[in-house]
């Protein structure tokens, strides 16, 4: 049957007009029955109260008829929105329904209003959860949700040891990070309340995560949390829900859940994180808008006063707390609603006295209190009572805890009996006490890994968080630092100037993710003693992301290993300075015995060679000598004598000019001091001046390049001859058929300064010249010399470390490259210029 449809009362049931004031006096609700005081213009200004029910005068602290108005006892009316909330009540006629918080006029808590107009007054139903009067189930759930943050914060700090636990926790648990609230933390219970796994919502922000619970206002609650860092509790927030096995297309339903969001903040105190800490209440919710829709209706229209006591107990037979009503002073069970016949089980009840029906959960002291409460109408509260429950098939009987409530009923304007409410609260005691079980186990852990810490032989210390804030350390680290340490200390207080990197490798760990070493780090002894060499370890620490969190430093002492090595590095630098300069030494000698087989070779050379070319003009002074003789003999002079003279005087000019080549062969030797940087177009320009009847006859161009290597750390007498034998031989040896051009360029080269000369001279055939730069080869006939100029640029450019080429092709012209070295040969000094 709809409740909306009125239904006769069952035959032999009380009159309904006896019914109603007994109703009235039972409900737990605040009733107030206002009627409406109007301006001259007929517009509701204000409300008169009519009547309160015992509850509306206890919760509210009124007498049944006030002489007050509403706006003149509850002052804030006006401005919070209850006088609006009544008037459109009233005009519009439908059923309304508000909840909100008060606070003012010595009234502070939420409060839950239905209101709907009956003929010319209005009927308002309400319940207050004031904070001087807050029903105690609320309050044992704030103390549930209090232990649970409690036990959260531990397990933060032990998060790999307590994981199980955190995950197996009965209430819904998550860690929400920074401004785009990413999911960090979330348990099995939210998941469950979520309908996602844990792993679709890890590391992801939030709303992304649910965009179904976007747009429900959380957004500005969590917001408000991170800026002002209090804490914000939400009683039957009405959520958006996906349900696990439902299609990933079907619409998430309509659900509530309580919420306590709690600010975490970091070693500087800001708040970065959010825990949510939540429980799912929508068949709570739904039982009681179910109960409370059916009260409203109830109140709703005269019609159903004929059914209110039926309506009231089906309201009973489906409300999830236990109830029993008892009548007259000694308690007699007048009716009992399933859920309680569930908790005491027990026949033929109806009638008997409830120390007589239920003797082992009501003794005589329960019997004083209700005794009390049918005496005086005072309510009574009681919380987490334990009781033995009734054993089912296959389970024996279990404790269970319940908060509870004695109020007393009314008919016709006196008590009539003592209704008991039982609201089963096993869950929220066993979640507490499974949290102090969680504080044990923590404190036991921490003893634990304080001894193991200490036990172990090197030094341990674990740093939280980007400022690498000191969060445990055993003995064996203590005595590394130079001062007293905290908890708490940053990284760059323990070892200022004895370990500077320490800070930074921390970051980079944290930073990185990844592990690092650190071997033979020299510590100074704090009292001035020997120097400790220790090696570092660093691991980071991570969350059940993966992100890291924190790291862990060990550090073991190897003094002794270190200094040991130390003594041998020593030894084998000695050893290996030894070596060296007993390789320098033969060094120096093999360069000193090549020198000298060099030198041997090229003497027979030059003994060979001077012997050779000496023979031809002594020999012609001989024949010639011979023909004067025989002038003298005849005792004439004739002109023949004269020319013979004339041929003595050439040869020997030829032969001194001979004995000044082989001079200055013999002149060429190794240049010991290291040069300085030499201007090669100046040293041209000097060799130009000294060829310029040479030029001026050849009417030669010459071309110079040296701006890519303008100066070279050559001897000056050195590279001048170069030059000089190089372009007077392109001087010399022009082609008669063009102009002669020579183009003289420089250049560096890696490890070498080029200095190249090019002519289009005569030219030369290489493939019948096999010694080129020999002493006293001659190519070209037809020009005056004696063949020792490419013979000394030759020894001149080895004298230095270099080499030359040559590049030619007759009747084109020749290109000569010499290649001086970077450092000079022995001492090391570089010859490109600066």
């Amino acid at each position: 049957m709809s409740l909306l449809t009125p239904a006769p009362l069952p035959a032999g049931l009380l009159p309904a007009e006896e019914l109603l004031p007994a109703l009235l006096e039972l409900l737990p609700s605040g009733v107030i029955c206002y009627t409406p005081l109007l301006a001259p213009n007929g517009q509701v200004v204000d409300f008169a109260f009519q009547y309160l029910n015992p509850a509306a005068r206890q919760l509210l602290r009124l007498p049944e008829q006030p002489a007050t108005t509403y706006t003149q006892h509850f002052t804030q009316a006006a401005t919070d929105g209850g006088l609006a909330f009544y008037r459109a009540a009233y005009e519009h006629g439908g059923p309304a329904r508000r909840d909100g918080y008060y606070q003012a006029d010595g009234y502070e808590g939420r409060f839950s209003q239905l209101a709907r107009r009956v003929g010319d007054t209005l009927l308002v139903s309400f319940t207050v959860l004031a904070a001087a009067e807050e029903p105690i189930f609320d309050a044992a759930r704030r103390a549930h949700q209090a232990y649970e943050q409690a036990g959260h914060a531990a397990v933060e700090t032990q998060r790999d040891e307590l994981r199980r636990l955190f995950e197996q926790s009965p209430v819904a648990v998550a860690v929400l990070r920074g401004p785009e609230l990413v999911v960090e933390q979330a348990n099995a219970a939210v998941a469950a309340i979520w309908g996602r796994s844990p792993a679709e919502v890890l590391g992801r922000p939030y709303f992304e995560a649910m965009p179904e619970t976007a747009g429900q206002g959380f957004e500005q609650l969590l917001a408000e949390v991170l800026r002002t860092g209090q804490e914000t509790f939400v009683t039957e927030a009405p959520v958006r829900l996906a349900r696990p096995g439902h299609p990933a297309e079907s619409q998430p339903e309509q659900g509530f859940v309580n919420f306590g969001f709690h600010p975490l903040r970091d070693a500087q105190g800001q708040v970065t994180k959010v825990v949510a800490i939540g429980l799912e209440v929508t068949e709570q919710v739904r039982a009681r808008q179910r109960a409370e829709v059916l009260q409203a209706e109830l109140l709703a229209t005269d019609e159903y006063r004929s059914q209110q006591r039926q309506e009231l107990l089906r309201i009973f037979e489906q409300a999830p707390a236990a109830i029993v009503l008892l009548r007259e002073p000694d308690h007699r069970v007048e009716y009992r609603n399933p859920a309680f016949s569930q908790l005491f089980a027990g026949e033929a009840v109806q009638g008997r006295t409830v120390a007589e029906a239920f003797p082992a959960a009501f003794d005589a002291a329960t019997v004083a209190r209700l005794d009390h409460v049918y005496q005086t109408g005072e309510t009574y509260y009681g919380t987490e009572l334990p009781l033995p429950t009734a054993a089912t098939p296959g389970q024996p009987a279990q404790e269970r805890y319940f908060n509870f409530s004695y109020q007393a009923y009314y008919e016709q304007g006196h008590i009539a009996g003592v209704v008991i409410f039982l609201y089963e609260a096993t869950e929220q005691v066993r979640a507490r006490q499974r949290a102090a079980a969680l504080h044990a186990t923590v404190r036991s852990q921490r003893n634990f890994l304080r001894q193991l810490l200490n036990a172990v032989p090197a030094a341990v210390a674990t740093f939280d968080g980007p400022k690498h804030r000191l969060s445990a350390f055993n003995e064996a680290f203590r005595s590394l630092a130079n001062h007293p340490l905290d908890l708490g200390q940053s990284a760059e207080e323990l070892f200022s100037a004895a370990y500077t990197s320490f800070p930074d490798l921390l970051t980079r760990v944290y930073e990185s993710g990844h592990p690092w070493q650190e071997r033979e780090v020299a510590m100074p002894d704090a009292d001035g003693g020997a120097t400790r060499y220790l090696d570092f370890q660093y691991e980071p620490v991570r969350d059940a992301a993966g992100q890291p969190t924190g790291v862990v430093v060990s550090a073991v002492d190897v003094t002794e290993a270190a200094v040991a090595r130390q003594q041998v590095q020593h030894l084998n630098e000695e050893l290996a300075i030894a070596n060296e300069e007993l390789r320098v030494t033969n060094d120096e000698f093999l360069e000193a015995n090549t020198q000298l087989t060099r030198t041997n070779a090229e003497l027979d050379t030059f003994v060979y060679t001077a012997s050779h070319d000496l023979k031809a003009p002594i020999t012609n002074i001989e024949g010639l000598l011979t023909v004067l003789r025989q002038e003298a003999a005849s005792g004439t002079w004739t002109a023949t004598a004269g020319q013979v003279v004339g041929l003595m005087e050439g040869a020997v000019e030829r032969f001194l000019a001979t004995l000044g080549y082989l001079t200055e062969v013999t002149r060429l030797q190794p240049e010991a001091a290291p040069a300085a940087p030499v201007s090669l177009s100046a040293v041209i320009r000097g060799v130009q001046l000294d060829l310029a009847p040479l030029l001026t006859v050849s009417r030669a161009h010459v071309l110079i390049d040296t701006d890519a290597c303008p100066t070279l750390r050559v001897p000056t007498k050195t590279l001048r001859s170069v030059i000089y034998n190089l372009l007077s031989n392109a001087l010399k040896y022009r082609s008669p058929e063009r102009a002669p051009k020579v183009h003289i360029r420089s250049y560096p080269r890696p490890g070498q300064a080029v200095v190249e000369v090019q002519d289009n001279g005569l030219g030369i055939d290489l493939s019948r010249q096999t010694e080129m730069f020999g002493m006293f080869r001659r190519y070209h006939t037809h020009v005056e010399g004696a063949g020792v100029g490419l013979y000394m640029v030759k020894r001149m450019v080895e004298h230095v470390g270099g080499h030359i080429q040559v590049h030619s092709q007759p009747g084109v012209g020749s290109t000569f490259t010499v290649y001086f070295p970077v450092a000079g040969p022995g001492d090391g000094h570089p010859f490109l210029g600066e």
